[in-house]
């Protein structure tokens, strides 16, 4: 392709030569007053080099930490032949709203199981002990009675399930859709239902009750509208509705 180029006739006045004078901005550096005839493939490359350039610092800008805000990026070119820059403008706003926020949830702790907050306290029918009391019997054995845990073993069961919601309930404390008084109370009641659950329709809890145990339940069901069974720990229902939860600071 042939290029021709006007000539300014030396005669000229002076400003008739300063009007076809190349334009020189002040962020760019003119190597030579004459234009530069650049081929096809050249200025391909130069405007490929730019391309690449602002993908490369708008993929550097979009790998941040989650919760940070940073705006778009605002790329200034001088002017041709001068490289292209970009100025990054970072909002920490986001980020220390959620930094607050875990904090805040990472001071308390939902507390699940026979607490003296709740029914704890009330005194076990023909017994001289708390419901309590009996729950730690139950749980950890104690002499002849064995070990029949229903809290440990309840939750232990549902980890997966633990998991997923804690993982679900700690997003909406991040997000705002709830404060983390509102996600701690949600995961104590998944936890007591939960155990509930275990000890009334899941596998019988090990070990078997004893023949003597269960012929006395026989002679209580008769005299009582209680369902005999073999199943431990749910004869008479008050140690599975003595199962409840709270929202405590962490000690």
């Amino acid at each position: 392709m042939r290029r021709s180029f006007a000539m300014a006739n030396p005669a000229t006045s002076s400003s008739s030569r300063a009007s076809i004078s190349p334009p020189i901005s002040a962020n760019c550096r003119v190597l030579s007053a004459r234009p530069l005839a650049l081929s096809k493939a050249k200025r391909w490359a130069i405007w490929r080099g730019r391309l690449g350039q602002r993908r490369r610092l708008i993929l550097k800008s979009l790998s941040r930490p989650r919760g940070v805000n940073f705006t778009c990026c605002s790329f200034v070119a001088a002017s041709r032949g001068c490289p292209l820059s970009a100025k990054p403008i970072v909002d920490l706003t986001g980020w220390d709203r959620v930094r607050r926020r875990l904090n805040a949830l990472s001071l308390k702790v939902a507390r699940v199981g026979v607490l003296a907050s709740g029914k704890g306290n009330n005194p076990v029918p023909d017994a001289l002990i708390t419901m309590v009391e009996l729950a730690y019997i139950h749980e950890f054995g104690a002499g002849r009675i064995p070990s029949r845990s229903f809290i440990r073993d309840g939750l232990l069961a549902n980890t997966k399930d633990l998991a997923l919601i804690q993982a679900k309930l700690v997003g909406n404390v991040i997000s705002g859709r709830m404060t983390e008084d509102q996600a701690l109370g949600l995961l104590g009641v998944w936890g007591a239902t939960t155990i509930q659950n275990y000890m009334t329709q899941g596998p019988h809890i090990p070990p078997k009750l004893a023949d003597s145990t269960l012929a006395a339940r026989r002679r209580f069901s008769s005299n009582n509208t209680t369902i005999p069974g073999d199943r431990p720990l749910v004869h008479t229902g008050q140690l599975v509705q003595s199962i409840s939860w709270e929202v405590k600071a962490w000690a």
